[in-house]
């Protein structure tokens, strides 16, 4: 009978470090579920900026081509400006954006603009800004 009670021990103490090993391996497995779900968390947010930067280079080069043209029909002056364009143009994927251009008088009927863009979404806020040379003779052909 000692026989016996002897293996009932080595199997109890073999079980139970076996389980400890399982849930050191489950512990691991869960933190390594989590680290990857905050780099796609991270990935995420990375490509909405990044989407929301496109858009903003998008509506600036579109203010500069506004600009252009009204250098081009001789109806540019310096000053501020809001965005020139269609007015559903600055909602989009549920950001909102703004837009601003100052335009400056440089020497020959040549303008600097600089062109601003702000947007807004979700908590997060963004500013893109370029500027261009603005020649009114440049669109006539």
């Amino acid at each position: 009978m000692s026989v016996m009670c002897l293996r009932c021990d080595r199997t109890r103490n073999r079980e139970a470090g076996f389980i400890w090993l399982e849930s050191v391996l489950c512990g691991c497995l869960l933190l390594a579920m989590l680290g990857c779900l905050g780099l796609y968390v991270q990935a995420q947010r990375m490509e909405q900026q990044t989407g929301a930067r496109m858009q903003a280079m998008a509506l600036a080069q579109s203010e500069l081509a506004y600009m252009q043209a009204a250098a081009a029909e001789q109806t540019l002056t310096p000053g501020q400006y809001n965005w020139l364009g269609a007015a559903d143009w600055l909602e989009l994927d549920g950001r909102s954006y703004q837009v601003q251009a100052k335009v400056q008088a440089e020497a020959a009927g040549n303008y600097q603009v600089e062109v601003t863009v702000n947007w807004q979404n979700a908590g997060t806020v963004g500013s893109f800004t370029t500027t261009g040379e603005v020649m009114p003779d440049a669109a006539a052909p």
